[in-house]
């Protein structure tokens, strides 16, 4: 679809500013903009998991939720590898992630 290519046209080139909260921003927006099981954004997404701003890591866990359209081993990992996060926020959003993401089909 062409709105929804132009709009990640526009986010894809922020992901890596410094700016943490341009960062979370994006993470936010791709998570509401990606369809399911895109190829695009999933490979986004899972780097985000390992940003060093926990907001921006707890977004990912939360838009990888939205976007993963099928568990696979790898979602499961990285989400599961969430649940030893440093930030208590991004620990519940992990475990809340795992049992939505396992329990799709």
């Amino acid at each position: 679809d062409e709105d929804r290519q132009f709009t990640l046209d526009l986010l894809l080139p922020r992901i890596q500013r410094k700016d943490h909260r341009v960062r979370l921003a994006v993470t936010q927006a791709l998570g509401r903009v990606a369809s399911r099981g895109d190829e695009v954004v999933l490979p986004i997404l899972f780097a985000r998991t390992q940003d060093g701003c926990s907001d921006v890591r707890r977004a990912a866990v939360q838009a990888l939720q939205a976007v993963v359209a099928v568990p696979s081993t790898l979602v499961l990992q990285t989400v599961i590898g969430l649940l030893s996060d440093s930030d208590e926020h991004v620990v519940r959003a992990a475990a809340r992630a795992v049992g939505k993401i396992a329990g799709k089909d």
